[in-house]
């Protein structure tokens, strides 16, 4: 998409229930939905559990998936047609459910999903962004990898994840969980936690059963925004 922005009506685009008044409102001269199935109008029609076809690799500026990618099964080949369908310097916008959504779709994502495997697809991510349902402030998530640690989080709100990233190269590289990419390649020494295989076994064969209970509880209990992870943004 691409072009210069128009006044934007909000009744218009609220009116249809459909997102493609809001990108002509913002100026964008070619619009178009895929979809696998044409019921409802989409300009492209294809099952993104399949590659995307050839024709379609580099033809559009900017791509926005506003709650498609949960809910198809073969993840990594759509992953894929999001890296070809962009040209170079475009930009992919995603929005996706983060945590609580279960059985909204076939899958939730953490912030470590969208650091490493955008970039994996040719994608530099700008920033990746939390936001609890209905009313909850905007955080931005913070890079495993730069953190030096896991970004851990168990609310009892359902959230998003929105994530920006810009394509730079057609590169395809190995895609790593950062946790373990600093064990492995980086000799990043840190306490294991304590829920890994035996261990676990042993709290549970050799315990006293109310200490079993009382340490499950403090497990279950909802965790606090790590504030070196999650820094709050207004937008």
């Amino acid at each position: 998409m691409s072009g210069t922005g128009v006044a934007l009506d909000p009744e218009v685009v609220l009116a249809t229930g459909w997102a493609e008044p809001l990108f002509e409102a913002l100026g964008a001269q070619e619009i178009a939905s895929m979809d696998m199935s044409a019921s409802e109008g989409a300009e492209l029609v294809h099952n993104l559990n399949e590659p995307l076809p050839d024709e379609l690799r580099g033809r559009f500026t900017a791509l926005v998936d506003g709650g498609t990618m949960e809910h198809v099964f073969n993840v990594p080949v759509a992953l894929e047609s999001v890296a070809r369908l962009l040209e170079p310097g475009g930009h992919a916008l995603l929005w996706n459910p983060g945590n609580n959504y279960f059985g909204h779709g076939f899958y939730q994502f953490s912030p470590e999903f969208y650091w490493r495997v955008l970039p994996a697809h040719g994608l530099d991510v700008a920033c990746v962004l939390y936001k609890e349902d209905v009313g909850g402030s905007w955080y931005e998530v913070a890079d495993p990898w730069m953190l030096g640690r896991p970004v851990l989080l168990g609310r009892g709100r359902p959230a998003l994840l929105y994530t920006l990233a810009r394509k730079t190269s057609d590169r395809r590289e190995p895609v790593v969980q950062a946790d373990y990419a600093l064990d492995w390649y980086a000799g990043w020494p840190r306490a294991r936690p304590l829920a890994r295989r035996g261990v676990a076994g042993f709290v549970r064969r050799r315990l006293p059963r109310g200490l079993v209970s009382a340490l499950r509880r403090v497990r279950n209990r909802p965790q606090k925004r790590d504030p070196e992870a999650f820094r709050r943004v207004e937008l």
